[in-house]
């Protein structure tokens, strides 16, 4: 990131004297320099080490990783050399790129200005990009950075001045919030009107409107999130053994499983399902495909690369917004949990409960989320706090759209298969779940699952 000037190229900064240099960070990238960070901190490589003792996850390896990688495009220059000017430009390089950087494989050998400049050609052609890291990603990257780079300052290497920390991590935001607009409870309600919702053409057409009502992520994963408070990643990943029944309440349980890891220990706790998703249908859905032998909540998503939520996201989020004249930069499906959040803040539900909900972390919070089944029955209670906006939804039969996909036969078929109907309403009305061996299947995952989470 240096200046030309006439006659070459101007270094980042004047020559340091050797001394303050150690030889061995003479020529040290900063991708080196993340390297010798690992080795130094086994603690932090999660194929490594005591289990009890691992600080990161595989997901925060790979976040390190993409922080490494970036900046090794910004700046290609040894790692002691770095300016807090070259932060700064790294900041507003955050601000240009596109979200979806990277997910290409060809942006593998291309600097950031070219992935920038690709982007904004894409925009002026009429496609949908959006464009400027979230302030939850920037502010990830710089603590990974200040973290590395604080560590080589520690090995010996002064830099020429200090970094503006500050200046570059955003701290007046919330960790809860981070700062993208919400949506309104009329705007939710807007996109529930699409024909996703109400009825479409086919399946292949599910924006266009007709008689047609499907079943699948693109129908349950927003209203989950909504009547909820879900991550999109965490309701995409479920296990269909994940829905669980104790003393009555119907639950989503939230938890590390073989298709991925939740963000914190925090994370982990059980959502009540909310009665108006009982009453469209969603636990008949679990039953319809517990009976085909599925054994992903959402066997479309299904992948051996990108995890389920990011599927979601781009399938569906870009036809969805497209649709949306109201949706703003940097609004998306994350939004909706923040909504959800605001509206339980305007109810006056205490802070606690919407954290336990939300799967945020608190001072107050105990060893297990919930001890008992009293604290379960008082999220019941904020669940129900949450404004309804499905009230003009018809609860349709369930329609199975997707062949079966499960742990053991390996991602699903991606082409569709003819739409199976499944169960018929069990008798007993909506939030009655009587009878049947699915009942019984769900039931003895409480008793035996259920409990050890809740405890």
């Amino acid at each position: 990131m240096g200046a030309a000037q006439e006659g070459g190229v101007t270094p980042i900064i004047a020559p340091i004297a050797d001394s303050v240099v150690p030889a061995e960070w003479a020529t040290t990238t900063v991708a080196e320099a993340a390297e010798r960070f690992l080795r130094a901190h086994p603690k932090f490589d999660p194929a490594a080490g005591n289990a009890k003792k691992k600080r990161w996850t595989d997901k925060t390896l790979r976040q390190f990783r993409c922080t490494v990688m970036l900046v090794s495009k910004a700046i290609p220059e040894p790692v002691w050399r770095i300016t807090d000017d070259d932060l700064l430009g790294l900041r507003r390089l955050f601000d240009l790129l596109p979200r979806n950087h990277h997910k290409s494989s060809k942006h593998k050998m291309m600097s950031l200005d070219e992935i920038i400049a690709e982007a904004g050609e894409k925009a002026a052609a009429g496609e949908d990009i959006e464009t400027g890291l979230s302030y939850i990603t920037t502010n990830r990257h710089f603590r990974f950075l200040k973290t590395l780079l604080d560590w080589v300052e520690k090995k010996g290497v002064k830099f020429p001045a200090g970094f503006d920390w500050e200046e570059l991590i955003d701290r007046d935001l919330d960790d809860n919030e981070d700062g993208r607009p919400k949506y309104t409870v009329e705007q939710f309600r807007l996109m529930l009107q699409l024909p996703i919702w109400t009825g479409c053409l086919s399946v292949e057409r599910r924006l266009e409107a007709g008689p047609n009502c499907y079943h699948d992520a693109a129908y349950w994963v927003p209203l989950l999130i909504w009547y909820g408070g879900g991550r999109r990643g965490e309701i995409c990943k479920m296990l269909i053994s994940e829905v669980r029944e104790l003393e009555g309440i119907w639950y989503l349980w939230i938890d590390n499983s073989i298709t991925g890891r939740v963000k914190n220990r925090s994370s982990r706790r059980a959502i009540p399902i909310h009665p108006e998703l009982i009453r469209l249908g969603f636990l008949d859905y679990v039953r319809a495909l517990e009976k085909r032998g599925d054994t992903l909540l959402f066997p479309e998503l299904a992948g051996w690369v990108s995890p389920p939520g990011d599927i979601f996201y781009s399938r569906w989020w870009p036809k969805i917004r497209a649709h949306l004249p109201f949706v703003l930069p940097g609004q998306a499906i994350h939004s909706i949990r923040h909504a959800v959040n605001n509206e339980l803040k305007d109810a006056e539900v205490f802070p606690e409960f919407r954290e336990d909900l939300l799967g945020w972390s608190h001072p107050s919070q105990a060893k297990g989320r919930y001890a008992n089944v009293a604290r379960l029955q008082k999220l019941v209670q904020t669940v129900h706090q949450i404004p309804i906006v499905t009230d003009g939804l018809e609860a349709r039969p369930i329609a199975l759209i997707f062949k079966q996909g499960n742990l053991e036969s390996g991602p699903p078929d991606r082409l569709h298969a003819k739409p199976r109907v499944a169960l018929a309403q069990r008798p007993g009305g909506p939030g009655r779940a009587t009878g049947g061996d699915s009942d019984s299947v769900h039931r003895s995952a409480a008793r035996t699952n259920g409990r050890a989470g809740m405890e």
